[in-house]
């Protein structure tokens, strides 16, 4: 029998592509535990007695799963962040084809894995209308259907902006660029060039938060000027503590990037009553700060 490869993601965010034997019987906690990829005593503490659920993973690829025994969904119902990941479905998809095209080839980011732009057919989106989006039914790539399985709930976050995308050139490298100057919001497309260079995000006024992901395999960064007015960031998919960026603050025109590959940017300004960008910190009681928002 052949080895296989599988790539894993560790809780620090790190991606690891190792190599697992099929004619030994170990199952993916045996391997991981093998490759020492997280600290002793954190993963299988039960010894794969399916007791504790320490051993929860998030199934990102699309191979055919068996759907959730009744003992596994009991289980990871008494364990921590769970998604519908842990049960080889996908928990936060970003449909990126509509962004620049308008057309829909369920080409997908996944904001909690650092995952390059995935299914680029059969996907999960069959259309977005003007109110709102329509949902395949279930197929074949995904055997417990990612956003339509019968009884599960799902939420949806939706932002519009301005629609088709439209050239922009005011930073040093071109982008193309959809935005909504009253909702604050943008969505932009470009190229880097692994130097430091301007990109140009449509809005009126400096993003205070800007997200960006390659659409290869990287992190998803998270740029903000909310938490003490320089520029920080902060990694969407993993629990690193805020750093403190390099970049130049964002102007009312660019942003800053050292992007290498294409990548998609997601721009956020607060607008009075419409959004609003900051930071909070908490006091640990049931009677917490108030966050003012400006807005009900």
């Amino acid at each position: 029998m052949i080895d296989i490869t599988i790539t894993i993601v560790d809780r620090q965010g790190v991606s690891h592509e190792i190599t697992a034997p099929t004619d030994m019987s170990m199952n993916l906690m045996e391997v991981v535990k093998s490759y020492e990829l997280a600290p002793e005593g954190t993963i299988g503490v039960c010894g794969g007695m399916a007791m504790c659920a320490s051993c929860q993973c998030y199934v990102e690829s699309d191979h055919q799963l068996p759907v959730i025994s009744d003992d596994e969904e009991a289980m990871l119902s008494e364990a921590f962040n769970v998604k519908t990941t842990s049960v080889s479905e996908i928990t936060s998809v970003t449909m990126t084809s509509s962004i620049i095209s308008g057309s829909i080839t369920s080409k997908i980011l996944s904001s909690d894995t650092t995952g390059a732009e995935g299914w680029t057919s059969a996907g999960p989106m069959s259309a977005f209308i003007t109110d709102g989006f329509s949902i395949q039914p279930r197929s074949p790539w995904n055997s417990n259907n990612l956003i339509n399985k019968n009884g599960d709930d799902f939420v949806a976050w939706n932002f519009k902006a301005g629609g088709a995308a439209v050239a922009n050139t005011d930073g040093t490298i071109n982008s193309q660029v959809s935005a909504n100057n009253t909702l604050g919001f943008s969505i932009v497309s470009f190229t880097g060039t692994s130097s430091n260079v301007s990109v140009g995000h449509g809005l009126d006024a400096a993003p205070e938060l800007f997200i960006i992901k390659t659409l290869s395999t990287d992190n998803w960064w998270a740029y903000t000027t909310a938490i003490d007015g320089t520029m920080d960031y902060l990694v969407l998919n993993s629990t690193v503590a805020a750093g403190n960026g390099t970049q130049s603050l964002p102007t009312s025109s660019v942003f800053y990037q050292n992007q290498t590959n294409a990548s998609i940017a997601y721009c956020f300004t607060s607008k009075p009553g419409f959004s609003k960008v900051g930071s909070y910190t908490g006091n640990g009681s049931a009677n917490g700060p108030m966050v003012q928002t400006g807005f009900e």
